[in-house]
């Protein structure tokens, strides 16, 4: 059974992602449309749906032995998920609340237009100024924290390379960098997915601390 899910994996990987948008947005229907607000069995549905990502990068893992593109889309689609996937749920969830409200021809309460333009002018701040370096700031943050706890996961499933100490780690790690069978876990396609990551990680560190010296100004209009 799990070959026949690894032989047919992207056609699962296909299936919860429809799944996934089928159900948010079918939440969000019954929510808005129909006043139906069952929070809780949506919550249940949306981490059983996560755990199915996560499910079949394990069983791709488990029956192939080897890391694979297949794992690392599921490892970003993950990311995404818990980085940025929550931003564009409230940008969604205010988009269709307004539509939903438009085709049933009814206007929404002060309060809701209130809370609604008040969440507007939250998110508006949040492009500029220090409060949008704050912003990066945070994302690369989670960035970093996810990248430790996975490498620590790396570690712990396939061992570390000894150095000495951590400036000879660090120095074993930077003459390794051309031969990814070496350094610094004991599986290759392991040591490839960490240089690749790093490199994405220093990128998103430079483009997030950029603004916290140069902070993004607002155009104005002439």
């Amino acid at each position: 059974m799990l070959e026949w899910i690894a032989s047919h994996r992207w056609w699962f990987f296909i299936a919860v992602e429809i799944s996934f948008w089928v159900l948010v947005i079918g939440f969000l229907v019954m929510r808005y449309g129909f006043g139906i607000r069952s929070h809780r069995v949506f919550l249940w549905l949306l981490a059983l749906n996560l755990l199915s990502f996560l499910a079949l990068g394990i069983i791709d893992f488990r029956e192939t032995g080897q890391f694979s593109t297949f794992q690392v889309v599921v490892v970003v689609a993950l990311v995404y998920s818990v980085t940025y996937g929550p931003k564009d749920m409230k940008r969604l969830d205010r988009y269709m609340r307004l539509k939903i409200a438009r085709w049933k021809g009814e206007s929404l309460p002060p309060e809701e237009e209130a809370r609604l333009l008040e969440e507007r002018e939250k998110e508006e701040k949040r492009k500029y100024g220090r409060l949008h370096a704050r912003e990066q700031r945070r994302g690369w943050y989670l960035h970093l924290l996810l990248f430790l706890i996975a490498h620590f996961v790396f570690a712990t499933l396939f061992g570390w390379k000894t150095a000495s100490g951590i400036g000879g780690w660090v120095e074993t790690w930077i003459d390794t960098w051309n031969a990814p069978e070496l350094f610094p876990f004991r599986k290759e396609e392991v040591n490839q997915i960490s240089r690749i990551w790093t490199l994405i990680l220093l990128i998103d560190g430079i483009n997030s601390f950029y603004y916290t010296i140069f902070p993004k100004q607002k155009k104005h209009m002439n």
